[in-house]
C-alpha cells in the first residue's frame, strides 16, 4: 500500500476462514509490526438483488489506528464500487 505521500507500507496475513459464498475471515499484520496480528472478518448476505457486506477489523491497538484503518478501508471499498460501476 502507498500513502498519500508516497511512502510503502507493506503487510501479509493468512486466511483463516473461507465459507462460500458467505464468509471471509484473515488476518492483517503489518510487515514493520509483526507481532501484533488483527483479524478481518467479511460476512455477505442476499438483499434482494443486492448483496450486503458487513466489513468488521479487530485487535487495534488505539482508537487513532482503528480510525486510519477505516480510511484505507473506505477508499478501498469506493474504489472497488466504482471497478462494479464499469463492469
Amino acid at each position: 500500500m502507498r500513502s498519500p505521500d508516497g511512502m510503502e507500507m507493506w503487510q501479509h496475513g493468512v486466511y483463516r476462514e473461507i465459507v462460500p459464498p458467505e464468509k471471509v475471515s484473515f488476518t492483517f499484520i503489518w510487515d514493520e509490526q509483526p507481532d501484533h496480528e488483527m483479524l478481518v472478518t467479511i460476512t455477505f448476505s442476499e438483499r434482494g438483488k443486492k448483496t450486503e457486506m458487513v466489513f468488521r477489523q479487530e485487535g487495534f491497538k488505539s482508537a487513532d489506528e482503528r480510525n486510519d484503518h477505516e480510511g484505507g478501508w473506505s477508499q478501498s471499498f469506493d474504489r472497488f464500487a466504482a471497478y462494479l460501476k464499469k463492469n
